[in-house]
């Protein structure tokens, strides 16, 4: 599920293009994407662009889920814009985020320019409504297409499954129409509506 950005090659990408074994899925941890911030952190600095592009040049239909995480010490207004930015520009297909908070026994805890709770708050609203257009308009895009859909429970009229593009627990989840369908197999859904978050569709029998 999490890949270092560091360590997605060009045999890696070509390795999940070709083997079918693979869903068409990754995960990666950015954290950032301003330099000064990524430096900050710990991480290395790469240019995460140019892996985006290499993965979506190389896998058709691939999928990217990214995480962010909001007011680490010393992010300034112009390093926030910097990420708002990103996300417009890369339009990742799920994206989570969460505030930084400050941990006895952490690198950063006695870092200087520590965040304020309310401007750390004000931020995060900022890119969760970014994302969930992103994303409203991501699913949008699946309405009228047919993916293969593993069923995983029935919720009253209704059954609920994944495609290879939803993680567990983390994601989204197809509603599916259908009769007498089997709980761990995979059936062919047809995508009829979208919200910002979930697909609902019915079985192509």
């Amino acid at each position: 599920m999490y890949c270092n950005p560091a360590r997605i090659t060009d045999d890696l990408i070509e390795e999940i293009s070709k083997n079918e074994k693979i869903c068409k899925y990754l995960d990666i941890p950015l954290q950032h994407s301003h330099p000064e911030i990524i430096k900050k952190m710990g991480r290395p600095v790469i240019n995460y662009n140019k892996i985006i592009e290499n993965i979506r040049k190389g896998i058709k239909e691939v999928r990217l889920r990214t995480t962010f995480m909001i007011g680490f010490p010393g992010e300034k207004e112009v390093h926030f814009k910097h990420l708002v930015n990103f996300i417009k520009e890369n339009k990742f297909d799920r994206c989570g985020f969460f505030k930084y908070s400050r941990e006895k026994g952490t690198s950063s805890f006695d870092f200087d320019q520590q965040i304020d709770e309310e401007i750390k708050d004000k931020r995060l609203e900022k890119v969760v409504k970014i994302q969930e257009r992103i994303s409203k308009n991501k699913l949008k895009n699946m309405v009228g297409k047919t993916y293969d859909v593993l069923i995983e429970k029935k919720d009253g009229q209704f059954y609920i499954g994944r495609t290879e593009y939803d993680a567990p627990e983390v994601d989204g989840v197809v509603f599916v129409s259908g009769k007498n369908l089997k709980l761990g197999n995979f059936y062919k859904v047809k995508i009829t509506s979208s919200s910002a978050y979930d697909i609902s569709g019915e079985v192509i029998i």
